[in-house]
């Protein structure tokens, strides 16, 4: 008896062990452009959106990430001095635009990676089509050459969960 005891409880230690084992990430390349570490766990995923060169995620865990890159010779036509602030401001009124009550935070830990300048935002709203409260991380960088926009979002109640990996992805960032 006491030995089945005793299986019993090292099996549940070892379940919750490996239950918080920490993520496998992949270095991964998108066209020349850019690296980003991804979780092992995302697989390439149809965001709906046609401008993104990555588009990645897990259906199970409700959490997916997007990059859209634009050069800034293309902005120039919009503004003579497209700054990372113009950027990421129209980035994060889309985001809000799509959202009901959103909130913002700006995050001030993030102003560069990897030589990089970079402005980052949570962001927290209901999006009306599912109706759910989604948890979005937005983050803008700005090399020499061109302007990144990195999407991470899951739903509110998971943010907890993926706070971790979308910082890890963030700070993963590289231009090529």
């Amino acid at each position: 008896m006491k030995n089945k005891l005793l299986f019993l409880v090292l099996s549940g230690l070892f379940f919750m062990v490996g239950c918080n084992a920490t993520d496998k990430y992949e270095t991964t390349e998108f066209d020349g452009v850019f690296e980003i570490d991804l979780p092992s766990y995302f697989t390439k995923a149809d965001l709906d959106n046609e401008d993104a060169i990555m588009q990645y995620g897990n259906l199970l865990k409700e959490f997916y990430a997007m990059m859209i890159y634009e050069p800034q010779v293309d902005l120039i036509e919009i503004k003579e001095n497209y700054s990372l602030a113009d950027y990421a401001d129209f980035n994060l009124q889309n985001i809000k635009a799509s959202l009901m009550h959103p909130k913002v935070q700006r995050v001030s830990s993030f102003t560069k990676v990897n030589g990089a300048d970079c402005i980052a935002y949570k962001i927290w709203g209901l999006f009306p089509e599912i109706n759910e409260e989604m948890f979005y991380y937005l983050t803008i960088f700005k090399t020499d050459l061109n302007f990144y926009s990195f999407h991470t979002w899951t739903m509110a109640s998971q943010e907890s969960k993926h706070i971790n990996t979308m910082e890890k992805m963030i700070t993963s960032f590289k231009e090529l």
